[in-house]
């Protein structure tokens, strides 16, 4: 987040210059024990507004900086110009999105390229969402205020909040130094023709998991508290997205249990990526299998160096010969229940088989041999 890594000269300008919740900002200066829920929530929405308020006046990437009072008054003037410069001259033309139903290996396919000197990686960054597009928020409990949804198109893009979070995209990606951009947050799948309107030149990669085991990972996660809560917030709105389409309009009155919900969301997040990613040109994205990651990851590393057109690097192959490996129980071959089948859909059976192979209509995703990728670039 933008504020933690500014210096400033004393705490009273820190309060005063932000234009934000007095307290919201001093007491996380001042205070050393964690955040209470109220208190963070203060905390994240004061830094929403300070970094939508700080991007809005910044010119656009490549663009000389103007002299303005605003700009002067604001608190980029106590940044000093060179910090000034480097926020303003960078700019995102190519990040990657990962893409992938929660509980499929989205999070550990993203700390892998997180090992590459080479990856600035973003791990569900929903404050950077939110302070560009407030109205993406659906997890906090602002998001009602913030008239959050959970769909959005080409329909839903403005260019000055696309300017803003652009603006914080590309501060992220000069504070860490390194070039390539990779972003990971699930609720992507169901935003890719925004995403794609923002940033016409980025790419994916799709990871997806057998249904049936992340419907058994979605209930211990509701077990627990970590899914759907008891607030049915995210059914709810799983459930209006289900009933939007008449192929599965009528399934969320069969879902029952944790478990069953769990496969309904697994069928609509993979199908509204899937049915994206066919549509593109296969050089624009890679699809991998948890199952393969699992049990052949330094191949599924190539292939991902190969797309991403990366060199290998010892620190990727040191992180996967220490931190991948399956931790539950295989459903690779398990038989299909029924109604398993009816919740699931068409894809269902085929994250299922055994042997796999990919599950977007345009085929398995073939890497691009290293000399090709050289010739080409």
């Amino acid at each position: 987040m933008i504020v933690s890594t500014w210096q400033f000269p004393e705490k009273k300008f820190c309060a005063v210059s932000l234009g934000c919740p007095v307290k919201g900002v001093k007491f996380v200066a001042e205070r050393k024990n964690p955040l209470s829920n109220p208190e963070l929530a203060l905390f994240t929405t004061s830094l929403s507004y300070i970094n939508y308020q700080v991007c809005r006046i910044l010119p656009e990437p490549d663009q000389p900086e103007p002299y303005s009072p605003e700009l002067a008054a604001s608190l980029l003037f106590w940044l000093g110009p060179v910090d000034r410069l480097t926020m303003i001259t960078t700019s995102v033309n190519s990040p990657v999105f990962i893409l992938g139903c929660g509980r499929s290996g989205t999070t550990i396919l993203g700390n892998v390229l997180a090992q590459h000197p080479s990856v600035t990686y973003l791990h569900e960054p929903r404050n950077l969402w939110t302070s560009g597009y407030p109205e993406t928020d659906v997890w906090t409990e602002h998001s009602v205020a913030r008239h959050g949804k959970l769909v959005f198109t080409e329909s839903d893009l403005n260019p000055r909040k696309t300017r803003a979070l652009k603006k914080l995209f590309a501060l992220e990606l000069r504070r860490s130094r390194r070039p390539v951009l990779i972003e990971k947050l699930p609720i992507n799948n169901f935003r890719l023709r925004f995403i794609r309107g923002m940033f016409p030149n980025c790419r994916f990669i799709h990871i997806w998991r057998n249904g049936l085991e992340v419907a058994r990972s979605i209930e211990a996660m509701s077990m627990q508290g970590r899914w759907f809560k008891s607030d049915q917030y995210r059914w709810n709105m799983l459930a209006e997205y289900a009933q939007s389409m008449p192929e599965t309009a009528h399934l969320p009155a069969l879902c029952q249990s944790y478990y069953e919900k769990g496969l309904l969301e697994w069928r609509v997040s993979t199908e509204a990526a899937t049915s994206f990613l066919e549509r593109l040109p296969q050089d624009n994205w890679l699809e991998v299998s948890y199952s393969t990651l699992v049990a052949d990851p330094f191949g599924t590393s190539e292939r991902l160096t190969d797309f991403l057109r990366l060199n290998p690097e010892q620190t990727v192959r040191d992180f996967i010969r220490h931190n991948i490996r399956r931790r539950s129980e295989t459903r690779d071959g398990a038989e299909v229940t029924q109604l398993e089948r009816r919740i699931g859909g068409p894809l269902l059976e085929r994250s299922v088989e055994p042997i796999q192979s990919g599950l977007t209509r345009s085929g398995a995703r073939q890497s691009v041999p290293r000399r090709q990728l050289e010739a080409a670039y």
